[in-house]
C-alpha cells in the first residue's frame, strides 16, 4: 500500500536516492517540476514506461492514482506526496522547468518583518511595525499562522486596546510561488502597498511590497545571478 509522505519526507527521500515522478501532462511538466523528477504522463502509466525505474529503489509520485498503478505494476516502496506541487511551490522550495527561470514572490519579498499577537496593544504592534519601517503588522498565533491584520489607520486612535479587538479578518496573501508581474499586478489594480506572503498552511513568511518590486524589471533569475 503506498505510503503518504509530506515536503519534508520528500526531500529526505530523494536525497538518499529515491526516484521522482510527475503524471501531469508534459506540457504542465516543462513548465515546472520538482528538482528530479522525471515525467511519465499518467495516461501512458505502464510497464514500458516505467522501465527505467529500479523497481527496488523508492518511488515518489503526488497523484494519488498514480501511486497505485505503480504498486501494481511491481513497486513496493511508492510514497505519495499528497499535498502535491501546489505544496512544494507554496513554501517557495527549489523547482526546475521553464517558468523557473523567472523571478517569484519569494525573490522579492520581505523577511525581516514585525509581528504580533492577539493579546499585545496597538501601541506594541505599532512600535514593532515602526521599528522596522512598515505602516502595518500582522497578528500571528505562537505556531506563526496569520491570524489577522493591523495597518496604520487602525493605531491612529485608542492605542490601548488589543490587536484582536480591530484587527482585520482575512487579509490577503499571497503564495510564495506567485509571480512577481502577477502580484505586482494585483497590487496596482487594487491601489495596495503590500500583501502578506504566506505557506499553504496559513505560515506568515514575510511581506511583499510593490514599491520594491516595481523598482525591478522582471528578468530570468539566471541574468539576475549572472
Amino acid at each position: 500500500m503506498p505510503k503518504t509522505i509530506d515536503r519534508d519526507e520528500v526531500q529526505r527521500l530523494t536525497r538518499q536516492g529515491a526516484q521522482l515522478v510527475e503524471v501531469l501532462p508534459g506540457k504542465q511538466y516543462r513548465e515546472l517540476h520538482l528538482p528530479g523528477a522525471i515525467n511519465i504522463p499518467l495516461h501512458s502509466l505502464d510497464q514500458e514506461s516505467v522501465a527505467a525505474l529500479q523497481k527496488d529503489n523508492p518511488v515518489i509520485v503526488y497523484c494519488y492514482d498514480a501511486a497505485w498503478r505503480l504498486e501494481s505494476l511491481g513497486f513496493d516502496k511508492v510514497f505519495d506526496y499528497v499535498p502535491g506541487k501546489v505544496d512544494w511551490l507554496a513554501y517557495g522550495l527549489p523547482v526546475e522547468g521553464e517558468q523557473a527561470e523567472f523571478p517569484m514572490v519569494i525573490d522579492r519579498m520581505e523577511r525581516d518583518v514585525p509581528t504580533c499577537q492577539l493579546d499585545d496593544s496597538l501601541a506594541e504592534a505599532k512600535r514593532r511595525a515602526e521599528k522596522l519601517g512598515f505602516n502595518l503588522c500582522p497578528v500571528v498565533n505562537k505556531q506563526g499562522i496569520v491570524l489577522g491584520l493591523i495597518r496604520e489607520e487602525m493605531w491612529k486612535d485608542d492605542l490601548d486596546v488589543s490587536a484582536e479587538s480591530v484587527m482585520q479578518l482575512g487579509p490577503i496573501t499571497f503564495r510564495p510561488s506567485y509571480s512577481v508581474d502577477d502580484a505586482t499586478e494585483f497590487l496596482s489594480k487594487h491601489d495596495w502597498g503590500s500583501a502578506l506572503v504566506t505557506s499553504s498552511d496559513g505560515k506568515l513568511m514575510g511581506i511583499f511590497r510593490r514599491e520594491l518590486s516595481a523598482e525591478k524589471k522582471q528578468i530570468p533569475k539566471s541574468e539576475i545571478w549572472a
